[in-house]
Order: C-alpha cells, then structure tokens, then sequence
C-alpha cells in the first residue's frame, strides 16, 4: 500500500498533464519527462499505481469527456472527438463502441 502512494507521486506530474492536456495528441515519453522518469521506469510505476498503462488511462479521461459532452452540449458529436484527442473518427467511433458498449449517437439518445 505505502509503495502505491510513491508510485502515485512519482507519476502525479503525469496525471496532471493528462487531465489538463487530454484534448491534444499525447505520447508516453511527453508523460515520462513531465515525470522526470525514463520511459520504461515511468510505464512501470505508472501500472504499479493505477493498475492500468498511462495510455488506457488517458483514453478513459477522454472517453468520460466524451460521455459528459454527449450528454451535456449540443456540439457534434465529430466536434466532440476531436475536441477530446481523437482525430481519426472511425477509430474514435470503433473505441466508443469497444468501451461503452454503444454508438456515441445510440449514447447521447439514451442518456438525454
């Protein structure tokens, strides 16, 4: 338990850089210098505190933007995407389908 909490602040830096910069294209060795660790002992640590690799983690911030803007915004629903980091539609579509069980549009009717 008391390693987890290091992991936490080791990769804290990380975290906060996701959660302010979810919207633009993100790579894990822009995640590890916000760090300060090296690639590999950053993708270690940030498993060993979350449980999940930086990019799934990333990934879920986005798809829960995506949900609430869904919910909340008449925005389009492409408009929405990009916003959020996806530019490639089809794989964002493919995604939200993957990971929420529905199209974003099926999403947005049931959720309103």
């Amino acid at each position: 338990e008391e390693a987890n909490i290091h992991y936490s602040e080791l990769i804290r830096p990380a975290l906060e850089y996701m959660a302010t910069h979810f919207g633009e294209n993100i790579t894990v060795e822009q995640l590890s210098d916000a760090a300060h660790l090296s690639k590999s002992y950053f993708m270690w640590c940030f498993k060993k505190a979350t449980g999940i690799g930086a990019i799934e983690h990333l990934t879920q911030i986005r798809m829960k933007t995506v949900c609430d803007a869904l919910i909340n915004s008449n925005q389009h629903i492409a408009d929405v995407a990009y916003s959020c980091g996806y530019d490639n539609l089809s794989n964002f579509n493919r995604q939200f389908k993957r990971m929420i069980g529905c199209t974003p549009k099926e999403y947005r009717q049931r959720n309103r």
